[in-house]
């Protein structure tokens, strides 16, 4: 029974598709940061001061191209890529979040008979200037192409399809 269904998987093989890849190695780790089809990608091409995005429609593995929606971009042309950071967006609401609460509690405090003062409104201002800070400075993570870093695409397909890309 096993022998039949081994072959009946290797018979129906050829149906499966891996992935294609896209993957920034870094010299001496292990660890890679990969991109699939359908992910956003922010890059910059060599010689240009832009940063230009697009989603990844397709990754041609043998000619190293990476095909968007609006282009094709040869894998060497590409100087840096940047990725959105969701924890500097996150921490900057909380501290919108903090800043109002603190500013509400303070002037509510006012009808309990509490004096308000000059410090709730630094701490609001310091909450809402540091939470504007982080969230505009720590916005994307860069990864510079170079002697530490490199592209790389994969084609993790089993064996080559038949039809199709």
């Amino acid at each position: 029974m096993r022998l039949i269904g081994i072959i009946l998987l290797l018979g129906l093989s050829h149906t499966l598709l891996g992935q294609k890849v896209l993957q920034i190695e870094r010299f001496g780790r292990a660890k890679v940061k990969k991109f699939y089809i359908g992910d956003e990608l922010n890059y910059r091409l060599a010689g240009d001061k832009a940063w230009y995005k697009g989603t990844i429609q397709d990754l041609i593995v043998e000619e190293n191209i990476i095909l968007f929606e609006d282009r094709y971009v040869r894998m060497g042309d590409i100087q840096a890529l940047r990725k959105r950071q969701r924890w500097s967006r996150q921490i900057g609401n909380q501290l919108y979040v903090f800043a109002g609460s603190w500013l509400v509690f303070s002037t509510a405090g006012t009808l309990l008979g509490w004096e308000l003062r000059w410090d709730t409104a630094i701490i609001t201002g310091s909450a809402l200037a540091t939470g504007w800070l982080i969230k505009n400075i720590f916005k994307y993570k860069k990864y510079k192409m170079g002697k530490r870093r490199r592209l790389r695409m994969l084609n993790l397909n089993p064996i080559k399809p038949i039809y199709g890309p």
